[in-house]
């Protein structure tokens, strides 16, 4: 019966000491990733202050805030050059029917001649 209990004594100190490893690892991880520290804060150390969980915030924000910045700034320079290939077609087209205005009558006086 003692051995029984000090197999299971061992058994349990083996699991309790496996927990604690991923334990660790787990915390560590969540020290190492911003983002996974404001989502989980609950699991964070007793030591994690509100002005750290709010500075990490704040990160991420501005973090979001350029990434849609830069969005913005690539939507606009679309707009820029596709005008600017709309005012060069426009033009294009507008050459053309110059150029085919002021060309007819000569080819209809040339038909005329033959």
């Amino acid at each position: 019966m003692v051995r029984r209990d000090e197999s299971r004594a061992r058994i349990i100190a083996s699991v309790i000491s496996t927990v604690a490893a991923i334990v660790t690892v787990n915390v560590a991880a969540m020290m190492s990733s911003a983002a996974y520290r404001v989502k989980v804060p609950m699991l964070l150390p007793v030591d994690a202050s509100q002005d750290e969980l709010v500075a990490l915030q704040l990160d991420m924000l501005q973090d979001e805030v350029m990434a849609l910045q830069q969005d913005i700034q690539l939507i606009y320079h679309s707009i820029i050059w596709l005008s600017r290939l709309m005012f060069t077609i426009a033009i294009g087209v507008l050459g053309l029917a110059v150029s085919n205005f002021i060309k007819k009558p000569k080819r209809q006086e040339e038909r005329e001649e033959q």
